[in-house]
């Protein structure tokens, strides 16, 4: 059968609304296309011209280059936990690595590609003046700072140890103090009663796009170290804070020690870790609350012992509660362990730290998607 050329400048005229830069697009194709096609039907030999089609093809836009313009633009960022044994003077002697004032440099120094940072006992103000120092020395971006120094203290002039750092601005910030650590009487110098801990929250603006914010909260908590009956309790008082300060179509981080161990891949569900998770999930009864680590890893991940094998118990952890809708636009990708080992201190603190990455999406043109 004979080959029909189409005459694509009269199709370009009498559709002065197409796009043309896709009428450009056909013309260099002509001489390639083929538009009329042969087919049998019934021993009937019917020509199909496909000008019809082509047409079609011009109003919603030929080929992957306008579907390429249109991809989600997606973002990541990095977080992290870290408990780093910077204690008050009462309880230095408990300090295991000694130097906090070097190990606060190098911290600094070790975390400077980190967009959000979530630090446990941060209690020693020498420690705390140069590690807060030295992330601004380091980092490229300007850094936001938010910890309990100015919140409620202990009877003994202590605070809550935690401090949040972020490259993103801050536009929320609150904080509480549990109330009901464990006593002197009880535990003498270990106990928790000489600090006042709690949970930190900051709402972050994620200024990927300038004209389209994104927001997340960001949970930081240090819980009870001795007594496993204040810690279940403070487990309602995370609850409860997070449901007051979070909005169900925000998606929420939280982060820290909670001093509560994670089941080790070839044993039982430990029973606090469960009563853990069932208050995290009734903070956000909207959404899918995550341990990130149980979500995207195998292994133990283990944060209490660097030298052990298996890491120690995982009592570090990164949560993560997705917004309520559109679930697809903010996930975690990846998540690890950081043991941070040195020459001089053998490592920056008594625990590991856990990283995580996160995925945040934007529609085309810069539209949250």
């Amino acid at each position: 059968m004979r080959k029909t050329d189409v005459d694509f400048g009269l199709v370009a005229s009498l559709i002065p609304l197409f796009e043309q830069t896709t009428v450009k697009r056909l013309l260099i194709l002509e001489k390639r296309l083929i538009i009329s096609r042969m087919c049998v039907c019934e021993n009937v030999v019917v020509r199909i011209n496909l000008l019809v089609g082509l047409m079609a093809c011009l109003v919603v836009g030929c080929g992957p280059a306008k579907e390429s313009a249109e991809k989600p633009e997606k973002h990541q960022f990095k977080a992290i936990v870290y408990n780093v044994q910077f204690l008050p003077k009462v309880a230095r002697f408990a300090e295991s690595r000694g130097f906090p004032a070097y190990r606060a440099k190098e911290i600094a120094t070790r975390l400077a590609e980190y967009d959000v940072m979530v630090f446990n006992e941060v209690f020693a103000e020498d420690a705390r003046s140069v590690l807060i120092e030295e992330l601004k020395r380091q980092n490229e971006h300007e850094l936001e700072f938010f910890d309990g120094a100015t919140g409620k203290k202990s009877a003994f002039g202590i605070g809550n140890g935690l401090m949040i750092v972020s490259r993103f601005p801050i536009v929320e910030r609150n904080s509480v103090a549990f109330g009901n650590d464990s006593s002197f009487a009880d535990y003498g110098f270990k106990a928790d009663g000489f600090a006042a801990k709690g949970v930190l929250h900051v709402r972050l603006s994620l200024n990927f796009q300038a004209d389209q914010a994104k927001y997340v909260d960001v949970f930081g908590t240090h819980l009870e170290s001795k007594s496993g009956s204040i810690r279940e309790k403070q487990f309602e008082i995370v609850s409860s804070f997070i449901k007051k300060h979070s909005d169900p179509e925000t998606p929420a981080v939280i982060l820290g020690d909670f001093n509560t161990r994670a089941p080790h891949p070839d044993s039982e569900m430990p029973a606090p870790y469960s009563k853990l998770m069932t208050q995290l999930k009734n903070a956000k009864p909207d959404s899918n609350v995550i341990d990130v680590w149980a979500e995207l890893k195998t292994t133990h991940g283990g944060t209490g012992d660097q030298e052990s094998d298996d890491g120690g118990n995982r009592i570090d952890y990164i949560f993560f509660a997705r917004p309520r809708s559109r679930e697809q636009v903010f996930r975690p990708v990846d998540v690890n362990v950081r043991t941070f080992p040195d020459p001089k201190v053998d490592f920056l603190s008594d625990h590991s730290a856990v990283e995580a990455t996160f995925e945040v999406e934007y529609g085309p043109g810069g539209r949250p998607h």
